[in-house]
């Protein structure tokens, strides 16, 4: 899901900087190797839908005979680092022998539905307000400038 800001995605306590490629927990940044990077964001960024590991293959190992379990280790390292356990996913869903969803709410889904239409212009303060709860939310909390 795709909040307020273009370059980032905010799914509390977590916060993914797509043009840092950096993914943070609070203040904490959670350090990904680059394909697993990639796999992450190839998910986030499509919130709902069912990404097939075939297309996960394709798109990340392009031209490349590799095994499934290259796939699978990448995941594993997405969910160590998300801290979700496979069995009850906040995150990403397994569609078993197909693919992956990522089914993570945004806090204004969440809570009443999408705040932006009615805030015209505040996309900054909106974005400042959900990291300063997505850190609150790790524990991390504390005002910062």
């Amino acid at each position: 899901m795709r909040l307020v800001a273009a370059d980032e995605i905010l799914f509390p306590p977590f916060r993914f900087d797509l043009t840092g490629e950096r993914l943070w927990r609070g203040r904490a940044e959670i350090r990904l190797r680059a394909k697993t990077f990639a796999v992450l964001r190839s998910l986030a960024q499509r919130p709902g839908q069912l990404v097939t590991r075939e297309a996960l293959l394709e798109t990340h190992w392009p031209g490349i005979a590799v095994e499934d379990g290259s796939l699978t280790a990448c995941l594993r390292e997405i969910r160590r680092a998300l801290d979700e356990d496979p069995r009850q996913p906040r995150f990403i869903e397994t569609v078993h022998k197909r693919g992956y969803r990522w089914i993570a709410t945004a806090p204004s889904e969440a809570v009443s539905g999408d705040t932006r239409s009615s805030l015209v212009g505040r996309d900054a303060e909106l974005l400042r307000l959900r990291v300063l709860l997505g850190d609150a939310e790790a524990g991390s909390g504390g005002w910062r400038s």
